[in-house]
């Protein structure tokens, strides 16, 4: 660093560009995604993302986005909506947080981004503080499983981590039920938030 250093002519800081406030967004975006990926995919729970320019974007800490879930399993594509489509209603119910709804969510998501990054994009197009991103999966022969995280875009951090397995011939109709169950207190600012969870096939 510090080689092949030209001096610039008089007067030219003066003309050098202001990034405009889309592309301060953009930066402030990337980052925190960036933050999240290594936190989401290292599986860490409850780590802190010490980026203060994240909270430029003001965020809503009563509203909650569900994000489209990515499901990994062939013939379980009409799964993914329906299990969005309990989970936003049931978490709506219990009156801890209004849902953004799901025509809304697909439509701020972003699915050419990296998921972390998606997320992130997703609370500031909807202004929603909380973010469900969750991913199902093949457990053996007969069972699926459910990975899904909460993540607190407003304050930077992963508030909790969840696993649930379920029988492939149930999961449409109890996954979205029992993650809803799962997600309810950390939401409600219960004790035992922050920590991983799991629920076995019924």
């Amino acid at each position: 660093m510090g080689q092949g250093r030209v001096n610039a002519p008089a007067g030219a800081a003066d003309r050098a560009p202001t990034p405009s406030t889309a592309d301060q967004r953009r930066r402030t975006a990337w980052i925190v995604a960036a933050l999240l990926v290594l936190t989401v995919v290292g599986g860490t729970v409850g780590a802190m993302l010490f980026v203060r320019a994240a909270n430029r974007t003001r965020l809503d800490p009563g509203l909650l986005a569900v994000a489209p879930l990515a499901v990994g399993i062939a013939g379980f594509d009409s799964a993914g909506p329906a299990i969005v489509q309990t989970l936003t209603r049931r978490l709506g119910e219990s009156g801890t947080v209004r849902p953004v709804p799901p025509a809304a969510t697909l439509e701020a998501w972003d699915d050419r981004a990296a998921p972390a990054e998606a997320a992130v994009r997703l609370a500031q197009r909807t202004g929603a503080a909380w973010v469900v991103l969750a991913q199902l999966w093949a457990q053996g022969s007969d069972s699926v499983r459910l990975v899904a995280r909460l993540l607190d875009v407003g304050n930077n951090q992963v508030r909790s981590l969840y696993e649930i397995r379920a029988l492939r011939t149930t999961a449409p109709a109890n996954l979205g039920d029992s993650l809803a169950h799962l997600i309810g207190p950390d939401l409600g600012g219960q004790e035992g938030g922050g920590r991983g969870r799991s629920s076995r096939p019924r």
